[in-house]
Order: structure tokens, then C-alpha cells, then sequence
């Protein structure tokens, strides 16, 4: 850590057109991305926008901090500071997929599986442990076709004591009617003898 500091105090005193740039990054890394990250958590902590925010900020504070390198040492620098914050904007486009579309397109077919009609569906453990909206969706979802499934058994269980019932009431049914037409043949028999 020494040796850091070391080398940083030797470059501030070495180049002085190198003192304001590296104050001002320091100034971005050490105070205002601490500070800013605590505003974002503050206000979207459980939320997914939190890692939207997150990467439009940090993002947004290297760009500032190659604006401001530009703005010291030329135009020149466009050529190395032009690529690189494309190469950044990509980079973070990649994370930001990761973190926020992956998901919830994962959930989206599972959800669209289980409107096919397929109950079956397991969901990710690490989604339904998220603490943000996509993973309140999860637990819901899970919780819905737990519910859909147990609803299901029961119709089960019903339709099959329905179909004892009704095989129950079959065979009475034909106990009724051998017995009907017994007694039909006796009061015919009786009348024939009268």
C-alpha cells in the first residue's frame, strides 16, 4: 500500500499536467461512486432498476473522468478515449443483459410453459432467491403452480370417488331394475292365475 502511494506522489510530482487528472479520478473512484452508489441503493435496493442505475452511473463516471482527460491534455485523445468508451458502453450492455434480460426471459418461457399446461416447471433456485422484482415473480409463479397442482389432485381425487359412485349407483340401478322386473313377473303371474 506504501508503494502505492509512493507511486502516486512521484507521479503528481513529476508531471504537473498529470496532478489535476489524477485528482479527479481519484475524486470520482474514492468520493462520488461510494456516494452515488449509496443513493442508488437507498432508492431502488430491492428493486432490478438498482442495476440498471448502477451501470448507467459507473458508467457514465469513467466516461466523465476520460471527458475530463481530454479536456487537459487535447483533442488528440479522442483517438484512444473514443474507442474505449465504446468498448465500455458494450461491456456493460453485456453485463446488463446478464443481470436484467436473462432472467426475466427465462422467466417468460417458464411462465409461457406453464400456460401450455405444463406444471412441471422448475425454477431457477438462484431467481427465487433474488430480492428484486423478477424474483417476487418467481416465488409467485412457483406458488401458482404448486396451488394449480394441488387443485388438479383434488379434481382427481373427486372425479375418481365420482366414477365409484357412479359405478356404485350403476349396480344399484341394476339390482332396482332385476328387482322391478321380478315383481313385474309375479303381478303378471297373479293376474294370469286370477
Amino acid at each position: 500500500m506504501k508503494n502505492t502511494f509512493r507511486l502516486i506522489k512521484k507521479i503528481l510530482i513529476k508531471n504537473t499536467h498529470m496532478k489535476p487528472i489524477l485528482l479527479f479520478t481519484l475524486l470520482i473512484i474514492f468520493l462520488i461512486i461510494p456516494f452515488g452508489y449509496g443513493i442508488v441503493w437507498f432508492i431502488y435496493r430491492k428493486s432490478i432498476i438498482f442495476y440498471t442505475a448502477m451501470t448507467i452511473f459507473i458508467t457514465s463516471m469513467v466516461i466523465a473522468i476520460f471527458a475530463f482527460i481530454i479536456g487537459r491534455l487535447g483533442f488528440i485523445h479522442l483517438t484512444w478515449a473514443v474507442p474505449s468508451c465504446l468498448v465500455l458502453l458494450l461491456s456493460v450492455n453485456a453485463i446488463a443483459k446478464i443481470l436484467i434480460k436473462k432472467p426475466a426471459l427465462e422467466l417468460s418461457k417458464k411462465i409461457q410453459s406453464i400456460a401450455d399446461g405444463n406444471l412441471t416447471v422448475k425454477l431457477n433456485e438462484k431467481m427465487l432467491k433474488q430480492d428484486h422484482e423478477i424474483g417476487h415473480m418467481a416465488v409467485s409463479v412457483k406458488q401458482l403452480t404448486d396451488e394449480l397442482t394441488a387443485i388438479i389432485l383434488q379434481i382427481k381425487d373427486f372425479a375418481s370417488e365420482v366414477n365409484t359412485v357412479g359405478s356404485s349407483l350403476t349396480q344399484s340401478a341394476g339390482s332396482i331394475s332385476s328387482d322391478a322386473s321380478e315383481q313385474a313377473a309375479s303381478t303378471e303371474e297373479l293376474s294370469s292365475s286370477m
